[in-house]
């Protein structure tokens, strides 16, 4: 896409209440998504990591993002007897015993092989060739600190929260929620909320001209 129709797809309606809508998908689940959603959830009770592994277009990033990490799994074949409790206990099905540096898309450095493997020097997680392994302990505080970093600084730049105004929320809701086009009654109750949240967006805005009436 050109920048000037990113720029204005970023600025539109679809794009900006896209969470909203996403929250729909599941309050107002249709059939079709239902359907799908069960068949995954039985299929992961005889595939281990169905989704993960085969579907899921986050995964793949994520896996592709694995080639250029600097750290991996490292099967060391002097210390290794082969006796396959590493590949058996992999949630991704590597064959680990024929790889010496464990990268692959599938590997997301669980570290399950690790604490099912017998011997203490044969398999471990190191972040350079002929560094020391590192614990599970260990990953799980830098990632946790990647996160936290991220987020972090994510608010210290501003870029945390959206610049989306909360009566513009309410004022979606409003429109796309009100049967406007439709011939069936209202009841009483949801009548009732919809003249809440109007009546909040009027004091949101009342609350924003007061202002600029005093500055004028």
């Amino acid at each position: 896409m050109p920048a000037d129709s990113i720029a204005g797809f970023i600025q539109s309606p679809y794009n900006m209440f896209a969470d909203i809508k996403m929250l729909t998908f599941f309050t107002q689940i249709s059939r079709t998504a239902l359907i799908v959603m069960i068949v995954l959830t039985l299929l992961s009770f005889f595939i281990q990591h169905f989704w993960c592994r085969y579907l899921c277009p986050y995964g793949a990033i994520l896996g592709i993002a694995g080639f250029l990490s600097a750290g991996s799994i490292k099967r060391d074949p002097d210390h290794c007897t082969r006796c396959g409790r590493c590949e058996k206990s992999c949630p991704g099905r590597i064959l680990i015993t024929n790889k010496q540096n464990v990268r692959s898309p599938e590997c997301m450095a669980c570290m399950s092989c690790v604490e099912h493997c017998p011997e203490e020097k044969a398999i471990g997680f190191s972040f350079f060739p002929g560094q020391k392994k590192v614990g599970s302990f260990t990953i799980a505080v830098i990632i946790g600190l990647l996160f936290t970093g991220g987020i972090v600084t994510a608010k210290m730049t501003g870029h945390w929260q959206n610049k989306i105004p909360k009566r513009a929320y309410l004022s979606y809701v409003v429109q796309t929620s009100f049967p406007w086009n439709s011939r069936k009654e209202v009841d009483p109750e949801t009548m009732e909320k919809m003249m809440m949240v109007m009546k909040n967006i009027q004091m949101q805005r009342a609350k924003t001209v007061r202002p600029e009436m005093k500055q004028n």
